[in-house]
């Protein structure tokens, strides 16, 4: 199986790693299926901790549990139940749609749903709560720019190295 693994500061490979398998009665094997970066990765990332060259790195992930052992009473064995399957969210005016390829999407049960956000019914009732400090906007409003570095903030949205620039003045 493949894993990120820690070799240095900042450096994480993706390497061949053995198959898990199961050791102790409580252990579970699980397939991940998904996972993300942990700002607590960054700490061994950056040379910052005891971590150890070769040492597997992540925590939080999810996946299908394959196999557990004759102690583990909370979870089971993941039963094929799995089907295609999902929807798919968009939010504002489309630009440049081409085709949206309808018989492929019913074949595997893929809802599509959007429209434009009426942002501004919402504002003053959103801008009083961030002004009061009910509401952090900074997960969506997660890049900086002053208005002369408004560039980089489009460039950085751009690049999907930003979810939404706030420019200041």
């Amino acid at each position: 199986m493949r894993a990120a693994v820690f070799r240095g500061a900042f450096d994480i490979q993706v390497e061949q790693v053995p198959d898990v398998t199961i050791l102790e009665p409580t252990d579970a094997v699980v397939q991940i299926t998904h996972a993300c970066i942990c700002g607590t990765d960054l700490w061994p990332y950056r040379g910052q901790g005891p971590y150890q060259p070769g040492w597997q790195t992540g925590h939080e992930w999810m996946g299908i549990v394959m196999d557990v052992g004759s102690e583990v009473r909370t979870i089971k064995m993941a039963v094929n139940m799995s089907r295609p399957g999902g929807n798919v969210g968009f939010v504002g005016a489309p630009h440049g749609s081409g085709q949206i390829p309808l018989g492929r999407m019913f074949s595997y049960n893929i809802g599509l749903r959007g429209g434009l956000a009426p942002a501004r019914a919402y504002l003053p009732e959103l801008l009083e709560d961030v002004l009061a400090g009910r509401l952090d906007p900074s997960p969506v409003l997660d890049f900086t720019v002053s208005l002369a570095e408004v560039a980089s903030g489009y460039s950085a949205m751009d690049q999907r190295q930003a979810i939404k620039a706030l420019v200041r003045p």
